[in-house]
């Protein structure tokens, strides 16, 4: 027997019929039904600061078929976690949110996810996302970089990017556990910038 409901209360008959004849069972005792089963874990995939002023966030969805609502969470600067967002389950397999309340240049953030079914059953959360923070400083001719680990995945190696001539070039890269790196050779009253 199955019956989709989130919970309710009920009784059961069995009924046998046979040529001409029907033969009813007595009444079972009050059952309750209730769905407790959680949506199935999804991952996060990755989060990126897109500029000074947002972070993307890209994730799958649960392959429970009855998930209605996913729920994001984003701690900043190392606090503890609080609810940001509750999107609707709108259908198609890759998702991206955008967060554009964050500072990104000043601040560092990380983010987890949880998804919600019909019945209020709730996932575990998705294994937690935290983002590079990069900064900076000139010295004489060159310029000091320093930026934290991202953490969600493993890191094979850490590019770094100039800005130069209208486009990013990528000057150089470095294994994931280095976390500086030292610019070199570079022009007076020119301005640089750099992203990870």
């Amino acid at each position: 027997y199955d019956y989709r409901s989130c919970d309710f209360k009920a009784n059961f008959r069995l009924a046998v019929s046979h040529n001409f004849c029907t033969s009813i069972s007595a009444p079972t005792d009050t059952f309750r039904l209730k769905d407790s089963v959680a949506p199935a874990v999804f991952p996060m995939l990755y989060a990126t600061v897109d500029n000074g002023s947002q972070v993307s966030l890209f994730y799958q969805k649960s392959d429970s078929t009855d998930t209605r609502t996913y729920h994001i969470y984003r701690s900043k600067n190392g606090g503890a976690f609080s609810l940001l967002a509750s999107l609707p389950d709108t259908g198609g397999i890759s998702r991206r949110y955008k967060d554009a309340a964050v500072d990104p240049m000043n601040d560092s953030y990380c983010y987890e996810i949880q998804a919600e079914d019909s019945c209020g059953n709730l996932s575990a959360f998705t294994k937690t996302h935290c983002l590079i923070q990069l900064d900076g400083h000139r010295e004489n001719l060159s310029d000091s970089l320093s930026w934290t680990a991202y953490s969600g995945f493993k890191v094979n190696k850490y590019y770094i990017y100039r800005w130069k001539n209208g486009g990013w070039n990528k000057i150089d890269q470095v294994s994931p556990a280095t976390q500086n790196y030292l610019d070199t050779g570079l022009q007076c009253n020119i301005t640089y910038s750099y992203k990870i």
